[in-house]
């Protein structure tokens, strides 16, 4: 991601930003030095989710906004995905259900504003292609032959030679109150 960030701002000659590299779980800016904070697609990598919260919440000037993106599922469906999800990416620790997320962020002292979900279709193959290549058709395998409630919930579908899952995507904007 950093060098994909920096490779954007070289094309698009931005000369406003800075990009830093550090870890969630105890960053180095001054108590609150921002408005907004924005977390895409990453809470389910972190150690200690309520550190980064915390952290997060630390930063935000008051009243400010934190606006968190990530996957969601189902008390069901989250374990055995997680458990795939370890297989393919060394960094991944956990899936949250939508209760475990409010529940997170009001106990690390935000105020949800608004809750936004949206499905979002994803090849199998390319989902198991962010694992070594000598497990990718294992991992494949494995998740086709998941529980048919995780399919159902997953939309699991077949387009010619492909499966397709729709997994579930939460944004929520939280405020520092």
């Amino acid at each position: 991601m950093p060098k994909n960030a920096e490779k954007q701002v070289l094309e698009k000659s931005v000369d406003n930003i800075r990009l830093l590299s550090m870890d969630a779980h105890g960053l180095t800016f001054p108590d609150e030095s921002f408005d907004v904070v924005t977390c895409r697609a990453a809470i389910h990598h972190f150690e200690d989710a309520r550190k980064v919260l915390a952290e997060t919440h630390r930063v935000l000037r008051h009243e400010g906004f934190f606006i968190l993106m990530d996957f969601c599922f189902s008390e069901i469906s989250k374990g055995p995905l997680a458990a795939l999800s370890r297989i393919r990416e060394d960094d991944f620790r956990r899936y949250y259900t939508f209760h475990e997320y409010c529940d997170l962020l009001e106990g690390c002292g935000f105020s949800i504003d608004t809750v936004y979900t949206y499905t979002l279709p994803r090849f199998i193959r390319e989902w198991a292609a962010a694992a070594p290549v000598d497990i990718q058709e294992r991992i494949v395998k494995a998740f086709l032959n998941l529980d048919e409630h995780i399919h159902s919930e997953l939309r699991l579908t077949q387009q010619e030679d492909q499966f397709v899952m729709t997994y579930r995507i939460l944004e929520v904007v939280c405020q520092k109150s």
